[in-house]
């Protein structure tokens, strides 16, 4: 794996931005707009004038016309990993300029929430940073790929709030022994909410995750089929079998699914062993409740780092703020929380294993595994609304 960063062969793009009222219009005939030729409304056969693209920053910055020669020479400037025939498989980001010798800055994780490209912002007319303004959850149902990515903070957000509810409750050591009945003070203030944050929150989350990012080339597809005269079903989204194997976060988000799982197993088993109540020896204790939590983190540490990657082009500068930029960037934190959390939730589950743990150790671990470890979840799906609702910031 190699970082992505190769220098241009051109002129470096300026760091000046484009307004998107500013860039190029493409040729195109009078009255038609770019929605007419993306819903398909161009009265003449529009696959004879639109360019069709391999990936979808071409599409974003071309918007229907030919991807310039010099581009396809290599004078532009990739970050991604896994590079293959001089350009990266996973693309994180692309600098240029068009053939109207326009800057262009697209970024993979701008692109995948749908907000703002670099190049888009009028960096002399910024909007006034929005706290509150993701509550409105209406503004956000529109487009799809805007109300999936809210669908996921708002899941995040409410689910770790049940996760922090329910660790805090863990430091009483009155309630953390009562689970031995059914509607105990243990199953009311621990186990239920945990039960209800795994499965009702976290879990769909995390499969909204996955359809995200198998979907970050749905306006490329459905502009190709356009373009190609309409063959065949008009490309849909991959919900139900959304695979996009080109996509490291993808991956990543099957990883993280695979590790939900673990964490509701876990959280069933710890609720089932007080109401049932079962009985399990030692070892099955330690497969059912904290192996399968501790394989759910594991699975979760490992798939957040490539999000860390994405966010910051680099494979090992996303894990803590090293530049005065990354502390003042939003998605950089979004990515740090939820590695954090991550770790937080295996701190959690691995020390569990010892069953003779004495009280003031249990503390320790709750408030620094899953207490502080629920606050990093709970922060990052905050983070997530913030990004949706202001769409200029870094």
């Amino acid at each position: 794996m190699q970082e992505a960063q190769r220098p241009a062969h051109s002129k470096s793009p300026s760091d000046s931005a484009v307004g998107e009222q500013q860039r190029p219009q493409p040729n195109r005939q009078p009255g038609t707009t770019y929605q007419d030729v993306e819903n398909g409304h161009h009265h003449h056969h529009p696959h004879h004038h639109l360019a069709t693209y391999t990936h979808p920053w071409q599409h974003h910055v071309f918007q229907g016309r030919s991807v310039p020669q010099h581009i396809h020479e290599g004078r532009v400037k990739y970050q991604g990993f896994f590079w293959r025939k001089g350009r990266p498989l996973h693309i994180t980001g692309v600098e240029g300029v068009d053939e109207n010798g326009q800057s262009f800055h697209w970024n993979h994780r701008r692109h995948r929430k749908g907000r703002l490209q670099h190049h888009e912002i009028d960096r002399k007319d910024r909007a006034k940073f929005q706290w509150w303004d993701w509550l409105w959850l209406w503004k956000y149902q529109h487009p799809t790929k805007t109300a999936i990515s809210w669908w996921i903070a708002w899941t995040f957000f409410w689910g770790s709030a049940l996760f922090t509810f329910g660790s805090a409750s863990s430091l009483s050591h009155k309630v953390f022994d009562d689970g031995t009945h059914r509607g105990s003070e243990f199953d009311w203030l621990i186990g239920y909410p945990n039960v209800f944050a795994a499965c009702f929150f976290f879990y769909p989350g995390v499969w909204l995750l996955v359809v995200e990012n198998a979907n970050t080339d749905i306006q490329m597809r459905r502009h190709n089929w356009e373009a190609q005269g309409r063959q065949g079903k008009k490309p849909g989204y991959r919900i139900l079998w959304p695979v996009k194997t080109d996509n490291m976060l993808w991956w990543a988000a099957v990883l993280m699914f695979i590790g939900a799982t673990g964490f509701n197993i876990s959280n069933i088993a710890l609720v089932l062993l007080g109401d049932v109540p079962l009985d399990l020896s030692t070892s099955q204790e330690e497969w059912w409740i904290f192996f399968s939590i501790t394989f759910g983190a594991c699975c979760f540490v490992v798939a957040s780092i490539p999000f860390c990657m994405d966010g910051t082009h680099s494979w090992w500068r996303g894990y803590f703020p090293l530049t005065i930029r990354e502390v003042k960037s939003l998605p950089f934190w979004i990515n740090a929380w939820q590695l954090w959390g991550s770790i937080g939730f295996l701190i959690s589950g691995a020390t569990q294993y010892d069953l003779n743990i004495a009280w003031t150790n249990n503390v320790i671990q709750l408030i620094f595994g899953s207490l502080i470890g629920s606050i990093w979840f709970w922060l990052n799906g905050y983070g997530l609304y913030l990004e949706l609702a202001n769409p200029h910031i870094d």
